[in-house]
């Protein structure tokens, strides 16, 4: 992915092979991730972990005590 930033405020990223897009119009300079990401005012987030395969254990819950009385 390569990401770039106008200088009047725009932005734009284009992914792949830029042979079909062609030039890059005027006013666009390529950046660095992080700058494009700040200067769109996009938020990266972590994605969250793999759920565990069937094969692997999972953590059970404590099993609820629950005490009857005798007659």
């Amino acid at each position: 992915m390569r990401y770039f930033l106008n200088d009047n405020g725009g932005w734009m990223t284009i992914s792949g092979d830029m042979t079909s897009f062609g030039d890059v119009p005027s006013g666009y300079h390529e950046v660095t991730e992080a700058e494009y990401h700040q200067a769109a005012g996009t938020v990266v987030l972590e994605l969250p972990k793999d759920p565990p395969t069937d094969n692997e254990p999972t953590a059970a819950a404590p099993a609820k005590v629950r005490r009857v009385k005798a007659r």
